[in-house]
């Protein structure tokens, strides 16, 4: 006869194995390429009938790639096994049809470059999708950097159905612009938090094509005498593998305080202007931020997208901006 013990001990077991983590798959059916710069989609829809918490991310890609975006949407561009995105300006958005994998604004998950390590999320935090959410599908894009016959290249999302505590986001600050040939260019970012919400920063990702030397991200908080403290969120050579990275500050970031990014680009063996684009010729600037917030939901606010140069830099008068860390915000400038 079984004692309530052991009942007790076999009924949280059971609970236990049905919280475990699962695992969905997310990957390219075959696909063949004939053009290197091709972005591809694919299209995950989720159960209406539950709410998922995502938990970790496992890539795996079996061709040659320049990167594999996550987003959220309520409803996708297309619904196909998959089809060419087109052209961007960003890493997954742009005004061209059908770049954007969404019919609305993408709520980003993740993003990966080749040699970037698997990402597992800290305790208790979770991206909430599907039932009680507007992410109804993941879609899945890919800018390959040559073609392929065969490619399965993807990932397994990986999530659990128990409630998380902490709910993910990611905030993405991006420059436009045009660098110069034969110079070194800084190409910078800022933001304002204009939601009254606090967030949690834990991992950040750099990202810029071959341009890029330095990318560099900060929290700027304004004292009572009205200086400026920049924080050191997180830098990277982008040069090296662009993997989601521990923050190096963890303190929260609050309404009113701004967020600011920076891409050093080195075109001193240029001979013309780059644009920022989706091609291996054009550039990017972009900086990740990943944070949580408790009790409430992640930032409505998706994107910081700068003009870049020659139009924006921390310097305008307009940023009313003091204490900039010139020296120290560009490596080898």
């Amino acid at each position: 006869m079984l004692t309530l013990a052991v009942i007790t001990t076999l009924f949280v077991a059971h609970a236990s194995c049905l919280a475990q983590a699962k695992k969905l798959p997310l990957f390219m059916p075959h696909v063949h390429l004939d053009d290197q710069n091709s972005y591809l989609c694919k299209t995950l829809k989720l159960t209406p009938r539950k709410t998922l918490y995502v938990t970790g991310f496992e890539p795996d890609a079996t061709a040659n790639l320049h990167h594999m975006v996550v987003v959220g949407c309520s409803k996708p561009q297309k619904t196909l096994t998959h089809w060419v995105c087109g052209r961007t300006t960003s890493e997954f958005d742009s005004k061209e049809t059908n770049a954007n994998p969404c019919t609305e604004v993408p709520t980003i998950i993740y993003a990966w470059t080749p040699n970037a390590e698997p990402l597992k999320l800290p305790k208790n935090v979770g991206f909430q999708i599907g039932k009680g959410t507007r992410i109804h599908y993941l879609v899945l894009q890919i800018h390959y950097s040559e073609t392929n016959k065969n490619d399965t290249s993807g990932l397994n999302v990986v999530y659990t159905e128990r409630p998380r505590n902490k709910l993910a986001g990611v905030l993405l600050l991006a420059s436009e612009g045009t660098i110069p040939p034969r110079t070194v260019t800084r190409m910078e970012i800022l933001c304002q938090i204009k939601e009254n919400k606090t967030i949690h920063p834990f991992a950040y990702r750099v990202h810029t094509h071959h341009l890029g030397k330095d990318v560099s991200g900060y929290v700027i908080r304004r004292d009572d005498s009205g200086t400026d403290r920049w924080t050191l969120l997180g830098r990277q050579d982008p040069r090296t593998p662009q993997a989601f990275r521990p923050v190096l500050d963890e303190n929260s970031i609050r309404y009113k305080d701004r967020l600011a990014a920076r891409c050093t680009m080195d075109s001193t063996n240029k001979t013309d202007s780059t644009i920022v684009g989706p091609d291996h010729e054009n550039e990017m600037c972009n900086f990740y931020l990943m944070y949580y917030v408790e009790r409430t939901k992640p930032l409505d606010v998706k994107f910081c997208i700068s003009r870049g140069p020659p139009h924006f830099y921390w310097r305008n008068k307009l940023n009313h901006l003091n204490n900039i860390p010139d020296e120290v915000a560009s490596i080898g400038d």
